[in-house]
């Protein structure tokens, strides 16, 4: 998958197991190894919370900043669903990143959005915006 040209992916991860989207310290792992597994340089430790909101919406929720992005996962145990984005204006292997965090969480399914934001592109939005299903 090309995602040349400052990527933004977002990824919908479902059938993870509960103990995998409930453990904060495994989160926060995946936060503080991920970055530099894809070439991205961290700017701080991550930061991660357990949120206690309504019933189905509890789960960790963290991000780490690191040069020109961000990197954000929140999980919802109870759905076996994690949110994860990765927000980048430099280039990342996005197929790595994909496939680290399906190992990392075990997911079940997914659901791949990139948005190519290189402001050199031609191709209108609807043309670089690819979701993806795999099952």
């Amino acid at each position: 998958m090309d995602a040349s040209g400052n990527p933004h992916l977002t990824l919908d991860l479902t059938g993870c197991p509960v103990e995998k989207l409930a453990d904060i310290g495994l989160i926060f792992n995946l936060l503080e190894e991920l970055p530099l597994k894809l070439g991205l340089v961290p700017l701080a430790t991550p930061s991660v919370f357990r949120y206690n909101g309504k019933a189905e919406e509890e789960g960790v929720t963290g991000v780490v900043l690191v040069e020109d992005a961000h990197i954000s996962v929140h999980t919802f145990p109870d759905r076996g669903r994690a949110l994860i984005e990765i927000f980048s204006c430099r280039d990342f292997a996005a197929d790595q990143a994909r496939e680290l965090l399906l190992a990392a969480l075990e997911a079940k399914d997914h659901e791949l959005t990139i948005i190519n934001r290189n402001p050199e592109l031609t191709a209108p939005l609807e043309e670089r915006v690819r979701p993806r299903v795999y099952h």
